[in-house]
């Protein structure tokens, strides 16, 4: 946010705790990420700032996600959706549910996830956040896909990858790269995998970021089911030609 100087008459940035938060947990920067959350709920608790204890709690619980402590990290998404249903505001909800279906999705609960994922999609479209929303049913691409419905699972991963598209929400294009990926191996097209790959890796490193702890679980699960049916020399090959190209283009390519 930016706060005005009277005094010397300009403008200086101010990074809030949520700008702070949110890039330690992309760059990976976990210990940091729970040294902030933390701090923030002892501030917002003795303020009596509901949002502000939310959102650390809810960063906290996705420490625990990469830390791969999930018992950890539901206590915590349970905690916020409690904060969140204390108040009206409905759009307090979506974190925490969306954090509670994380968490059903890499514990292996995917029945669970299945629900709450509906119910977070449910949720953002009623509160009018299509970007969300376009989230949730990319994740619930995996779920389905998990749950052995690979026709379902590319229906959502195309009508996410078409939205983002439309819509312009470039910030979300690595990860529907990494779900076209995913789904073109699981459909028995690993060369078209492993460039897709290539081509949301790149778009990673261009921004500084890393995957979040579960499309990070799906990546190595999909480097591990190409190298067993592709040779190195081929699977570098792919990937390296996926790095070349836009992810605009590569995502309106597939599934030609």
């Amino acid at each position: 946010m930016w706060r005005r100087d009277a005094g010397r008459g300009h403008h200086e940035w101010v990074v809030t705790y949520v700008e702070q938060a949110k890039a330690a947990f992309r760059g990976g920067h976990t210990e940091l990420l729970e040294a902030l959350s933390r701090a923030e709920i002892v501030r917002a608790r003795a303020a009596g700032d509901v949002p502000g204890e939310l959102a650390a709690v809810c960063m906290l619980a996705r420490a625990c996600i990469r830390r791969h402590d999930f018992a950890a990290a539901e206590q915590l998404a349970r905690r916020g959706r409690r904060l969140a249903e204390s108040r009206p505001d409905r759009n307090l909800l979506q974190t925490p549910l969306h954090i509670q279906a994380a968490v059903a999705r890499m514990s292996g609960d995917l029945t669970s996830a299945r629900a709450l994922y509906r119910e977070s999609i449910q949720l953002n479209e009623s509160i009018g956040e299509p970007r969300m929303a376009i989230m949730e049913r990319h994740n619930l691409g995996y779920v389905e896909l998990h749950l052995g419905d690979v026709a379902t699972a590319h229906d959502l991963f195309t009508a996410a990858r078409t939205q983002a598209l439309r819509l312009g929400y470039t910030d979300q294009l690595a990860e529907m790269a990494l779900g076209a990926a995913v789904v073109s191996c699981a459909g028995g097209d690993p060369e078209r995998a492993a460039s897709l790959l290539g081509a949301s890796d790149k778009d990673y490193d261009n921004h500084g970021r890393i995957p979040d702890p579960d499309d990070a679980a799906e990546r190595r699960r999909l480097v591990d089911a190409i190298r067993r049916v592709m040779s190195r020399e081929a699977f570098d090959a792919a990937y390296a030609m996926g790095a070349t190209v836009s992810l605009p283009k590569a995502l309106r390519d597939w599934p030609r």
